[in-house]
């Protein structure tokens, strides 16, 4: 009599059979036949065809993931030049490739940059364009306005009313003007920073005195009156006041402008870190970058009557000296609004001298 095993094994990949491995051991059994020399034969084999099939899974999986990565990598690179573009990187292009399914992607993804790239420089320019067409118009009404002013006595409590409303109406589209004029210098890269060193601690006191409020607590680290900065001191005096000014409107008292170095506590710091917060409804975190948006003016239970470009400017202004502007969660156990401005530091002892930086 002869007994036989099949042993068989099949390796896949994916769905797919690569490979099948089958061992076939007979021998035949008889009188003299060793059953425990049967036994070690058809182990070893057994053991031969499990070592086979892991060594072709092995490969197999290994030709899988270098095929994956092949496939993918298109893909990612798209990504991640949709993200450049995203973040305002108009001049990002996909390489050609030689693979035709692929090519119409390329293509595609390329003409599209092309056209957001020609629409937003269109866009800036019309800004730009509108805003000093309405200089000089805004100017004559301007010196009307001081003119009918110097004469206010000669009007009636009517006509008075209606010059004070015309004064706020004229004023505001002024601003307007400005700020339009100012986002078109940066959009066009030629914003200069006109800097000199600064002592922060001498600087935010003369911020909150400029501002003629007596409800501003200004709270200085001991460690920041030591270090100074390169600042354009009416860029950051803007900022500074826009927020405070953002506080007082939409928040409520205490507001607290406060400053200190990063790393708390560290006697060589990297960073200032500048804090602005008040204790009203304050702002949903979820939506904070929203507000940073240009022409944005928050949620309509709690608009001003600003042009919306306060915030856009702010962050342009704070990252023209390197920094970041932020919203960021209040203190825990109070409610309120905290914005945070984070500027690189400068020891004390280098060069003085004023300078102009181009804007990269």
């Amino acid at each position: 009599m002869r007994a036989a095993l099949y042993v068989g094994a099949a390796v896949f990949s994916g769905a797919t059979v690569v490979a099948t491995v089958t061992i076939i051991a007979s021998r035949s059994s008889g009188p003299s036949t060793s059953h425990s020399t049967l036994g070690d034969h058809v182990r070893n084999h057994a053991a031969t065809v499990l070592l086979g099939a892991i060594s072709l899974g092995v490969v197999a999986a290994m030709a899988s993931s270098v095929a994956g990565r092949r496939l993918s990598r298109p893909l990612t690179d798209a990504a991640a030049a949709a993200r450049r573009v995203a973040e305002g990187g108009f001049d990002t292009r996909l390489p050609d490739s030689e693979d035709p399914s692929l090519a119409e992607l390329v293509r595609t993804f390329n003409e599209m940059v092309e056209t957001v790239a020609a629409r937003t420089a269109a866009d800036r320019r019309f800004n730009s364009d509108v805003s000093h067409e309405l200089r000089s118009p805004l100017t004559t009404l301007m010196a009307s306005l001081a003119v009918m002013q110097s004469r206010r006595h000669e009007l009636s409590p009517a006509n008075q009313t209606a010059l004070d409303l015309l004064d706020a109406d004229l004023h505001r589209f002024a601003r307007l003007v400005d700020d339009l004029l100012e986002m078109s210098r940066f959009d066009a890269n030629v914003e200069t920073l006109v800097t000199s060193r600064v002592n922060m601690s001498e600087f935010l006191e003369e911020v909150v005195k400029s501002t003629g409020r007596a409800d501003i607590n200004l709270v200085v680290s001991p460690m920041v009156r030591v270090f100074e900065l390169d600042l354009d001191k009416r860029r950051m005096a803007r900022v500074i006041t826009n927020l405070l000014d953002n506080a007082f409107l939409h928040g409520s008292d205490p507001v607290w402008l406060s400053v200190i170095e990063v790393p708390p506590g560290d006697v060589t710091p990297t960073h200032i870190q500048i804090s602005i917060e008040d204790r009203g409804a304050g702002v949903d975190l979820d939506r904070a970058e929203e507000l940073f948006e240009r022409f944005n003016r928050g949620p309509r239970t709690s608009r001003s009557d600003g042009s919306g470009l306060g915030l856009a400017l702010a962050r342009e202004h704070v990252r023209l000296h390197g920094g970041t502007v932020a919203f960021e969660p209040p203190p825990r156990g109070v409610t309120g609004a905290r914005v945070v401005i984070l500027l690189p530091l400068v020891a004390p002892n280098v060069d003085r001298t004023p300078r102009t930086t181009l804007r990269p």
